[in-house]
């Protein structure tokens, strides 16, 4: 009879020397604030930044594969940058998210994780990026098979392989018991009605799961005036905008949702009495 196989991760060993037998229920009472938002919006309406704001927090992992983390701007903003461990765009692949998720899944089964969240920055670019890995792997196949595959092209079923990957990622990070925010750009489609909605630019079927997944959809811009310059964000559906507020907590037209401040009405410790920011930016408004 052929050997058992070894277990692969930290987590099924010691599970082989301290089996437990997990409970087919849990309390509601006992479960822990765990946060999965998007934020999207047009470039430049502060995103990354209301996000990365999670590393106030503790330790996060950021998947950066737009490229735009900036120390800089995120000291400005009071980001603990110190807390921030990063996956650079260059390293942004199907297998290496993968990896992420296992990591996460196998130092959490230990107790031993100090991750508190993960930032996607952003699913836009990174289902774009798959799909231009899928492409470059077909072409690859294709010329150690002797056939031709333009490299520029982009196949129906490359965009069936990226969606698949990319909500295989979506839905282990989801899964994960730590802080999940995903950024996304901004999308408009109109139906044969004409009507207009704007939601997270990615395909329909992304967007179905990434709803379905999160628990606040926050739709990001820019108040301007002669006296300021600030992040506000929609969280509930207003119109042609794809928002949600699964807590009921929010402000409907949140100044400067970033997520230490979600974080901060979701645990009581904000509220639309004490609020300062908030306060202070509606009285500027209507002064």
């Amino acid at each position: 009879m052929p050997p058992k196989p070894k277990p692969t991760t930290r987590a099924a060993q010691k599970s082989l020397l301290e089996p437990t037998t997990p409970s087919a229920f849990s309390s509601l009472e006992d479960e822990t604030l765990i946060i999965r938002g998007v934020w999207y919006g047009d470039p430049g309406t502060r995103k990354t930044t209301a996000m990365a704001t999670m590393a106030n927090l503790g330790k996060v992992v950021v998947i950066d594969t737009e490229n735009g983390l900036k120390i800089g701007p995120l000291k400005k903003h009071g980001v603990n940058v110190s807390n921030i461990m990063l996956i650079k765009s260059s390293d942004v692949t199907f297998t290496r998210l993968e990896d992420l998720i296992a990591q996460l899944m196998d130092d959490v089964a230990l107790g031993d994780t100090n991750i508190i969240g993960v930032v996607w920055d952003s699913v836009t670019a990174t289902y774009n990026r798959l799909t231009a890995n899928v492409v470059t792997n077909a072409v690859e196949k294709s010329r150690r098979m002797g056939t031709e595959r333009l490299s520029w092209k982009t196949h129906k079923e490359d965009y069936g392989d990226s969606v698949t990957q990319t909500k295989i990622i979506l839905r282990g990070l989801r899964d994960q018991p730590v802080h999940l925010a995903i950024s996304a750009h901004s999308r408009r489609d109109q139906d044969e009605d004409g009507f207009v909605r704007i939601a997270p630019s990615v395909s329909p079927a992304l967007q179905s799961d990434l709803f379905a997944f999160s628990d606040i959809m926050v739709r990001m811009d820019l108040l301007q005036s002669d006296e300021l310059v600030v992040g506000y964000g929609l969280t509930k559906p207003v119109g042609r905008f794809e928002c949600k507020d699964r807590f009921d907590t929010l402000p409907s037209n949140m100044v400067s949702p970033t997520f230490e401040r979600v974080h901060g009405y979701l645990t009581g410790g904000l509220t639309a009495e004490n609020d300062e920011v908030q306060l202070r930016i509606a009285k500027l408004l209507q002064s």
